[in-house]
């Protein structure tokens, strides 16, 4: 490959995050907002709510959902984890603000 080529670019990855247990405004925006990003991102899904999370990645075709534990002494390991292993460049947070 010369300069003059241009370099092949691998899929950027971002993840979102709720930590919502039900579907509330902030969680529908978020399911409206990634249907619209580019096809060109490798998107994921990450919470705490089966239904949560299935209900914002169906908005985006070939979205991963994963759902991690939201209580108990595995959470903050299971997060770590879970966050270390998928690397996102642009991680994204939607959390719940009263509980």
């Amino acid at each position: 490959m010369t300069t003059s080529e241009p370099s092949i670019r691998s899929l950027h990855r971002v993840l979102v995050y709720t930590d919502a247990m039900g579907l509330g405004g902030a969680e529908i925006s978020l399911g409206h907002l990634i249907a619209q990003v580019a096809n060109d991102l490798s998107l994921t899904v990450v919470g705490v709510s089966p239904s949560v999370v299935s209900a914002i990645a169906s908005h985006r075709p070939g979205t991963t959902g994963i759902v991690l534990p939201a209580t108990g002494l595995s959470t903050i390991v299971a997060h770590l984890t879970t966050f270390h292993y998928l690397q996102p460049d642009k991680p994204r947070s939607s959390q719940a603000q009263n509980r």
